[in-house]
């Protein structure tokens, strides 16, 4: 269930990326940027990520009200946002990258 879960929440994300490019932002000091803009409606993290990274993001999530899924590695999907520096977010409006 967790699996298929993890799954929906990354194809949302490729979903969103190729219909709507600038509703995304991807790796560390993209996402850290919206974060504090505010503009992130839901924060993916990779369970890969380091202590301190997960502390980070989730900190700067809090302070916004942004929603936080967590995603393993165990899924393809999950293997790709590994690739991406194991954080993506999608946006609560278009930004200008």
């Amino acid at each position: 269930e967790e699996i298929t879960r993890e799954k929906e929440i990354m194809q949302k994300f490729f979903e969103t990326l190729s219909k709507e490019p600038n509703k995304v932002v991807y790796g560390k000091e993209d996402v850290i940027k919206q974060l504090e803009y505010g503009a992130v409606a839901l924060l993916i993290l990779s369970e890969s990520l380091d202590e301190d990274s997960i502390d980070r993001f989730t900190g700067l999530a809090d302070k916004t009200g942004t929603s936080i899924e967590f995603v393993s590695t165990d899924t393809s999907e999950g293997n790709q946002l590994k690739d991406l520096g194991g954080v993506a977010a999608i946006l609560r409006y278009s930004v200008e990258k």
